[in-house]
């Protein structure tokens, strides 16, 4: 899927191939609650679960999701698939400070080697390659925060998901990211041609 984006990076932007992921994922996502007889208003399901989601679906979905495409366009699948290594410290760090899940040295140990791994993955010595340094440099931040963003808005959701389906829940973060695509994507620099 990762390579197909890449190759739709060079003739659609990226927040209008984010608004085609999102639709095709939402209509998905619809039909299989359908299916599943799974309610889109459920009657245990609160203002705040739904403000919530909605954040979540707007910034992991809505702007995460188009710098990712960004960064797939300026460093190619290869270095995103190492930028995106760092989903799971973040995730860790993020569950540390919302959900105030533990956090020992070991797993800070891990996450530091992590982040030498990355840097030294995407470090880019040979000025003859095709990625210039200051795109490369650029594109890994993008990369970082994008990363970083995604795990948020997931940990964000957590005890959402303990307690919600998970169809639903899904849904609800799908619609808000579309609906924020569809705003953004009817400003004219996002929009193709």
């Amino acid at each position: 899927g990762v390579i197909l984006f890449r190759k739709s990076g060079d003739s659609v932007p990226p927040v209008a191939l984010n608004l085609f992921k999102g639709v095709v994922g939402l209509t998905l996502a619809v039909i299989t609650m359908a299916i599943l007889a799974v309610p889109f208003f459920p009657a245990d399901a609160t203002a705040s679960d739904w403000a919530i989601l909605a954040v979540s679906g707007i910034v992991g979905i809505g702007i995460a999701d188009s710098l990712f495409f960004v960064i797939l366009n300026r460093l190619g699948a290869g270095r995103v698939a190492i930028v995106d290594c760092l989903y799971s410290p973040f995730v860790v760090l993020s569950s540390w400070v919302y959900l105030h899940e533990p956090l020992g040295i070991p797993l800070l140990a891990a996450i530091v080697l992590m982040g030498v791994a990355i840097f030294v993955g995407t470090w880019n010595p040979d000025p003859a390659q095709r990625t210039l340094p200051r795109d490369l440099h650029a594109g890994v931040l993008i990369g970082i925060l994008a990363t970083f963003l995604m795990a948020a808005g997931i940990v964000a959701v957590k005890p959402i998901l303990n307690r919600s389906d998970v169809w639903w829940a899904m849904s609800v973060r799908l619609a808000a990211g579309v609906a924020f695509l569809v705003v953004q994507g009817a400003l004219p620099r996002h929009q193709i041609g």
